[in-house]
Formats: structure tokens, sequence, C-alpha cells
């Protein structure tokens, strides 16, 4: 396993790109000998570089939850929810429900999951008040634009029909080398 381990490093540092199927091989080798902070280690530096599924998860979770670090585990779904590329289905929900339950943090992962749906709720809201603010200030500048005839301003419109009679009188006046005048 350490062979592997040190290929995979290597790999790493040359740049190149693991797929998913090597990750999870090795995550899984790690912690079958017992060397659970290791494949933690690796999953993190690989969450980065490649999009992992919920099976990747399932790896690592386990193992984590069997020993205990219960923290860490949140932390990764935090992390995970707040990525959202990857579902929480339900085996893996299950995988850390019961990892929970044995410290008596059950309602932990609920509370957790009902956390980020409010803050995506609330970015949500943001995100639409903002686009109706960004409307609103462009509906204000095309108005700055255009006659305020369209927009139902009774003044101006007084006043474009005031100018308009006069534009008409001044054509009707008397031009050079027209003759009468019908005003």
């Amino acid at each position: 396993m350490d062979d592997a381990a040190g290929y995979f490093r290597k790999m790493i540092d040359e740049k190149l790109r693991p797929n998913l199927a090597v990750n999870n091989k090795l995550v899984d080798g790690l912690v079958k000998v017992g060397k659970v902070d290791e494949a933690k280690s690796f999953f993190n530096l690989m969450v980065k570089k490649i999009k992992m599924d919920s099976a990747s998860y399932e790896f690592v979770f386990k193992p984590l939850c069997d020993v205990g670090k219960l923290d860490e585990v949140c932390k990764m779904v935090r992390d995970m929810l707040d990525d959202g590329s990857v579902d929480l289905n339900e085996d893996v929900q299950e995988i850390i429900k019961d990892g929970l339950r044995k410290e008596g943090r059950e309602e932990a992962l609920e509370k957790l999951i009902e956390q980020k749906e409010c803050e995506k709720e609330a970015a949500k809201r943001r995100e639409a008040e903002e686009a109706e603010k960004t409307k609103a200030s462009a509906r204000a500048a095309v108005a700055s634009l255009l006659p305020s005839k369209l927009f139902g301003n009774k003044e101006d419109e007084e006043e474009s029909t005031v100018s308009s009679r006069s534009a008409d009188v001044s054509s009707n006046e008397v031009q050079p080398g027209r003759g009468d005048a019908t005003a």
C-alpha cells in the first residue's frame, strides 16, 4: 500500500491527473490497512482536482465515522453541500447518521443540512433583490433617455403640444418668394 501511495503522490507531483477510480482504490486500500488519516489526506488533495461522486465520499466517511472523527466528517459534509456538485444521497446520509448516533449527535446532520438550505435560500433572495435593483436602475436609465410623454408626464406633454403648435405656425408663415401666408 505504501508503494501505491508513493506512486499516487508521484503522479500528482508530475502534474498527472489520476482518475476517480484510482483515487477510490487508493483511499479504500489505505483505509483497509488502517491509515484513515492518510486516506483522508489523499481525498482532500484530490477533491480539488477531480469530480468526486457519492461513492468517493462513502470511502472516506465510513472509516472517519468508525474512528470517531465526526467533526471532520461534518466539515466535509458542509464543504460538500457548499460545492453542490455531489448529492448527499441516502446511503451517505445513513453512514453519517450511524456515526453521529454512536455519540448521541443524531440531529447534527439534519441541522447542518437545514442550515445549508437556509443559507442557499437567503442567497437566492439576495440574488433576486439584486436583480430587481438592476432592473429598476436600467428602467430609470432608459426613462431618462426617452421622451417623457411616453411615460404619461402631462407637464411635458403640454409643453410638447405648445412647441408643436409654434412649429406649425412658423411653417405657415410667408417664406421669401412664395407668396401669401395663410396664418
